[in-house]
């Protein structure tokens, strides 16, 4: 999980450095949201993980994004 938590900020920062997309002449706001499942405590297949880290992404995008959420 630390890890993982790592890399969001890593990607966090990275966004802040990068031009933002102009559409229809305004700028677009960049929002990065993280669901995060861990093997085997969320699942022991791929289909699984993959569908619990789903799960986690909803969660961080439902409370406004820019941030992580790891399975419950």
């Amino acid at each position: 999980h630390h890890h993982a938590e790592s890399i969001f900020w890593e990607l966090v920062h990275f966004m802040g450095t990068c031009s933002y997309c102009h559409l229809e002449g305004e700028v677009s706001n960049i929002n990065i949201s993280v669901g995060i499942a861990q093997y085997p405590r969320d699942g022991e297949r791929l289909g699984s993980l993959v569908k619990n880290a789903d799960i986690a992404l909803y969660h961080a995008k439902k409370q406004g994004g820019n941030q992580i959420k790891k399975c419950i």
